[in-house]
């Protein structure tokens, strides 16, 4: 359970500074292409993939927090116990979805990494730039597992520990 505890506070940080980040360095373009007549020619190269990082975190702090938009209709017509069945159907499609993109995702970034890909400005080996994708691809399947399971054993009637 540290490993979980451990892996939730990095995301946060990493989100935290990093959309910081992100947003300091747009603003340093901004000043520099209008003030100054010139830019960074690895600014936006940098902003795209870690526009991709970030958002794969955000999706996975997302399915931590239950905060991704979904559609209740059925799920709020339903009694409880089958609402968290249905639920967990969900999760659990979701899990295999993000399993499937973490597995290709790896096949792409090792592909990447065998062919010697480099980016344009950067000069950044290309599968660093797609492992975050199937890195957390995975991450957010564990997410869905572990959603699926709780949303299970509230559908069984039997909620897990701190739950009612």
């Amino acid at each position: 359970m540290k490993l979980v505890t451990y892996w939730n506070r990095l995301e946060e940080i990493v989100l935290g500074w990093g959309l910081l980040s992100l947003a300091l360095l747009a603003f340093v373009q901004v000043v520099l292409r209008y003030a100054f007549a010139t830019g960074l020619d690895w600014a936006e190269e940098l902003s795209r993939y870690a526009s991709v990082l970030l958002t794969f975190l955000g999706a996975s702090l997302g399915v931590k927090h239950g905060t991704h938009f979904s559609v209740e209709a059925l799920v709020k017509a339903l009694p409880p116990r089958p609402s968290h069945g249905v639920r967990a159907v969900a999760s659990a499609l979701s899990a295999v979805l993000f399993a499937v993109v973490l597995w290709y995702g790896t096949v792409h970034a090792a592909k990447l990494l065998r062919f010697g890909v480099t980016s344009a400005s950067l000069r950044m080996p290309m599968w660093v730039a797609y492992a975050p994708i199937a890195l957390l691809s995975g991450a957010i399947a564990v997410r869905f597992v572990l959603d699926a399971v709780r949303q299970a054993r509230l559908a069984l009637g039997r909620a897990p520990a701190g739950e009612a």
